[in-house]
């Protein structure tokens, strides 16, 4: 039910004028590209590749320009002229891991996203992404992380999920 969930989130983001929209989507391998490829299904980003209102990025790196399909896709929402069709939501799967994250964040500030209204779910929001170094008056390193991403998002909900009743 959590997938499907932050999925209609996401879907109803775009609805709404999100341009952005990041997914955090797990903390191990298996359950990101679990998650990821639920995602993928559920908003048919690949059986309509023509007609498709996302530009998905899937664990995106400088090295790999994604700085630079992200930035055009988002140029498109300034562009008066645009059709609606033409102003694509980009969509960001990537993993919860301190790397993955940075990579992002190193992406992110490629990008002018100044004015660009963003979304960014954190699924297991209670493992990893709570500082389990309070106590020593510390910051965890994946912890950090997501201050630092949030940091790089000008305009931007922040919303996290999690199974674990006691969390």
């Amino acid at each position: 039910g959590k997938t499907t969930s932050f999925t209609a989130v996401t879907a109803l983001a775009r609805d709404n004028g999100y341009r952005l929209v990041i997914v955090i989507a797990g903390t191990t391998e298996p359950l990101f590209f679990q998650n990821r490829d639920r995602i993928i299904e559920a908003l048919h980003l690949e059986s309509r590749p023509r007609s498709t209102p996302w530009r998905h990025v899937s664990q995106p790196k400088v090295r790999e320009n994604a700085h630079i399909a992200i930035r055009d896709t988002l140029a498109q929402w300034d562009v008066p002229t645009a059709m609606p069709e033409e102003r694509r939501t980009v969509l960001i799967t990537v993993m919860k891991h301190h790397q993955h994250l940075q990579n992002l964040i190193d992406v992110l500030q490629q990008a002018n996203l100044q004015n660009v209204p963003t979304l960014l779910i954190d699924d297991e929001g209670d493992q990893a992404g709570l500082n389990t170094q309070v106590n020593q008056g510390e910051e965890s390193t994946t912890y950090r992380r997501l201050l630092d991403l949030k940091a790089a998002l000008p305009l931007h909900s922040y919303l996290q999920y999690t199974a674990t009743p006691q969390a």
